[in-house]
């Protein structure tokens, strides 16, 4: 029964979760078409659909090494935002890197402008992740971009992903 109970209440949070971020997403985003938006089914989620791929872009393209990554910003109020970036690989690679930007829309230019960036490389590993715990003023929206990056034997494989926007209003 606790079970059961359990698995309701994840359920619901998640599906929740995905109503909130397609609409903030939809409201809040420059340039936002229908076609952004991932709806999952209640199938997608027993069979383990995780929550970051519901409020990241990912690429469709295929990578040799690249198989997992994600971004992720959360607003937590008073102009206080963390921030997680993460690449992982199948396997050790010669170099993982994982290269965050916290990005502020500026209205008058609309476009998204680069205010901080933190980075983590690592040799012969297979996961590289940063966080970052951001003061920001209040009155405006803010969006991570991470680039995730592989390199074995000279070749670089890489990928870009965006969180939701935080709007800090």
């Amino acid at each position: 029964m606790k079970k059961t109970v359990f698995f309701f209440i994840v359920v619901v949070t998640l599906l929740l979760s995905v109503s909130f971020v397609s609409a903030s997403q939809k409201n809040y985003e420059p340039g936002f078409n229908d076609e952004d938006v991932k709806v999952i089914s209640l199938d997608d989620i027993k069979r383990g659909t995780v929550a970051h791929e519901l409020i990241i872009n990912q690429s469709s393209q295929q990578h040799n090494y690249l198989n997992d990554y994600g971004a992720t910003l959360r607003y937590l109020g008073s102009g206080r935002l963390d921030g997680l970036g993460y690449t992982r690989t199948g396997q050790n690679v010669d170099t993982i890197n994982t290269i965050m930007y916290l990005q502020q829309y500026d209205e008058s230019r609309r476009l998204w402008v680069s205010i901080h960036t933190i980075s983590n490389t690592l040799n012969n590993a297979s996961y590289s992740q940063v966080t970052r715990s951001y003061s920001v003023p209040v009155g405006a929206r803010y969006r991570l971009q991470v680039i995730h990056e592989a390199t074995v034997g000279g070749q670089i494989e890489r990928i870009s992903t965006y969180s939701s926007v935080a709007n800090t209003y």
